[in-house]
């Protein structure tokens, strides 16, 4: 058994790598949509260049004149590509995030359970709420040490056995 004086630090130091990751996941978010932003106003452009020269090449009054609805419908057809292009990125960087949010919370859920075992203080740590931790992980709890697994397994084994020494005791 170590010293409990050793847990504020191991605390500290988890919750302290828990903010380093979310701050680098918020990073990692906010440069994808920039290039992702980015990447749009450069096709803009280099569309615009294209229409404008298409303007200038144009030497009748027909071909002039059809190219504003012309314009009009690829821009259209463009956009609604661009929009679908848009949501599907956006469901997979946010599914991305928040798989990588719960791999972060899991791993902080780990090292506090371990800064506690170290400091001698695993039993008398509750074990995290199911639905917190089904909330991030969406598993059942892993913050189960083996002492609180094999205490658990215990207790629902004297459960077990009080229920059927009743049913006996009613027969």
């Amino acid at each position: 058994m170590n010293s409990p004086a050793a847990l504020p630090f191991a605390l500290y130091r988890a919750n302290l790598a828990l903010q380093a990751r979310i701050g680098d996941l918020v990073q990692a978010g906010g440069r994808h949509w920039l290039e992702f932003g980015q990447r749009l106003l450069d096709d803009g452009l280099i569309e615009n260049q294209a229409e404008l020269k298409e303007i200038l090449r144009a030497q009748d009054w027909q071909k002039l004149a059809a190219l504003p609805a012309d314009t009009f419908w690829r821009q259209m057809q463009q956009r609604f590509g661009d929009q679908q292009a848009a949501a599907q990125i956006a469901v997979a960087t946010q599914s991305e995030f928040a798989r990588a949010l719960q791999d972060a919370f899991v791993s902080w859920q780990r090292d506090v359970i371990d800064a506690m075992d170290q400091a001698g203080l695993g039993q008398a740590v509750p074990a995290f709420d199911p639905g917190w931790t089904t909330l991030f992980t969406g598993h059942p709890p892993a913050a189960r040490t083996h002492r609180a697994a094999a205490s658990a397994d215990a207790g629902q084994d004297a459960g077990k056995t009080a229920g059927k020494t009743a049913k006996k005791a009613t027969r």
